[in-house]
């Protein structure tokens, strides 16, 4: 029976008959020349034709792109965490503000509830008060 087998760098396929498209080259074909067609080598990427060297181009605009975003990231987590402690502080803060305020409201409409009777017995002690004093 026919057992899978990892194709070597440049070739996929059944048998491993195809070489890579161009700009794709390598293992699987998973990476990309950023070179002209002519210059690029299924299995090696980018050849310098003209003096005989072999550069190996990376996708560096990707990495760099992933190295900011993990940046910004982590820049953001760091703020996140430092946050979280003066909104808690905040918090507390107005929490106080508001007993405070709550309790001035109370204090302002704590009237006087006395029974009228207690007040008709209050006005008559000072009436009587009042007619001592005058004699």
């Amino acid at each position: 029976m026919g057992k899978c087998v990892r194709c070597m760098a440049g070739f996929y396929g059944v048998n491993c008959t195809k070489t890579c498209r161009y700009p794709s080259y390598g293992t699987d074909c998973q990476q990309k020349c950023y070179c002209a067609e002519y210059q690029c080598h299924v299995i090696i990427g980018c050849v310098d034709i003209g003096s005989g060297k072999m550069t190996v181009e990376f996708p560096t605009s990707n990495f760099l792109l992933g190295c900011i975003v993990c940046l910004l990231l982590v820049l953001v987590i760091f703020k996140v965490i430092k946050l979280i402690p003066s909104y808690r502080g905040y918090y507390e803060i107005r929490q106080k503000l508001n007993r405070q305020s709550t309790q001035r409201r109370y204090d302002s409409i704590n009237v006087d509830v006395r029974s009228p009777t207690d007040t008709v017995l209050q006005n008559s002690l000072e009436e009587q008060e009042r007619n001592d004093d005058s004699v």
